[in-house]
């Protein structure tokens, strides 16, 4: 019988919806990365959209992403912000986005469509 002496280390407590958006947004990663449309449930893309806009994430910045601006999905009943700024896109392009991912953000439009490209671009990391 062999004993471990190494502990896991715990990242700490999450609230409820944030790690459901980490892995909903590598998933959106691998279906477009392949040409593949996501066939997601809309109700999950919109219970990921709503965690992710509305506190901070270690994960995905789609919090501070948001800030001022009104963002609506055009393929679900979902809008977030009260800012003149509007960006329009589909649930899954918006979690994409809002994540950091600037491949997709010839998929999004409206006036603050540049704000929010600016956003991206400038917090881009690797890896």
């Amino acid at each position: 019988m062999s004993s471990c002496t190494v502990r896991p280390v715990s990242v700490g407590t999450f609230r409820p919806g944030l790690l459901i958006g980490d892995h909903v947004t590598h998933e959106l990663d691998i279906l477009y990365a392949l040409g593949i449309e996501p066939r997601i449930p809309t109700d999950v893309l919109v219970a990921v959209l709503n965690a992710q806009v509305s506190f901070p994430s270690p994960f995905v910045p789609a919090y501070r992403n948001s800030r001022g601006l009104r963002l609506i999905a055009t393929d679900a009943d979902w809008f977030h912000g009260d800012g003149d700024q509007l960006v329009e896109g589909k649930a899954a392009e918006l979690i994409s986005v809002l994540g950091n991912r600037a491949a997709m953000l010839p998929r999004i439009r409206g006036a603050g469509a540049g704000i929010l490209a600016a956003r991206v671009l400038s917090r881009r990391t690797a890896g």
